[in-house]
């Protein structure tokens, strides 16, 4: 999935607030994967303990160990990872994948999430978005890009419609379980972008989804940037 839709990404308003529970179930969790920075040369035999943080050489010859700081990188890489952890804990998950860096996609079942073919959300959807919101509220120094789809089942300004207000109901739920609706933006595709075939009932039922992106904010980076910095 790329972000190269701006058009269609919007801030949004908090509307009507719905309760929620516990516990997200039933969704597939993407995890994005990382490139590390190369390893600095040390002498020949030097050996990195990859348990170690920050990154840990011993120098076999002369049995010295040298502690070098983190980069960057690292350090976003590391924010990312016990995010991810922390919400494979709490989402029963069908299936992991890995895609782009420094994401963590989160795709759910818009026939589990939402009553009929409306911006209702169900009691299932409730309890998902409250567990996730809690993952959000531990982790604040993330975005989150809210997208919804729908198959090509109805007219265009029906799908763009139904896809819009599903959007902010997602986001009215995190909201009201905590989460900075300032970290929140929403796209909305109607019958654009299947990712099934329309023309069978299991490919419409795909098309039918939810994907929620959690990517760094621009409070992280700086945050890293100025932690990176102190300590050369």
């Amino acid at each position: 999935m790329k972000f190269d839709h701006q058009q269609h990404l919007a801030p949004l308003s908090v509307g009507i607030l719905l309760s929620a529970s516990v516990l997200i179930q039933g969704c597939q969790l993407v995890r994005g994967t990382f490139s590390k920075a190369p390893v600095v040369d040390e002498a020949p035999t030097a050996v990195k303990n990859r348990n170690d943080s920050p990154q840990t050489y011993t120098n076999q010859r002369n049995a010295v160990t040298i502690t070098k700081p983190m980069t960057a990188e690292e350090k976003a890489t590391l924010y990312f990872d016990n995010q991810f952890v922390a919400l494979k804990k709490q989402i029963r998950i069908s299936e992991v994948n890995h895609t782009q860096d420094k994401l963590i996609h989160i795709r759910c079942d818009a026939d589990s999430y939402f009553i009929g073919a409306t911006e209702i959300p169900s009691d299932f959807a409730k309890m998902n978005l409250k567990s996730l919101a809690s993952i959000l509220n531990e982790y604040p120094l993330t975005s989150v890009i809210i997208e919804n789809y729908n198959d090509n089942t109805g007219s265009d300004r029906f799908n763009d419609g139904l896809t819009y207000r599903r959007s902010a109901q997602i986001a009215n739920l995190l909201v009201l379980n905590g989460v900075n609706p300032d970290r929140l933006k929403a796209a909305w595709f109607g019958k654009r972008s299947p990712i099934g075939d329309n023309t069978t009932m299991e490919g419409r039922r795909l098309n039918r989804r939810a994907e929620i992106f959690i990517v760094p904010s621009q409070a992280l980076l700086e945050k890293i940037k100025n932690e990176v910095a102190g300590t050369y």
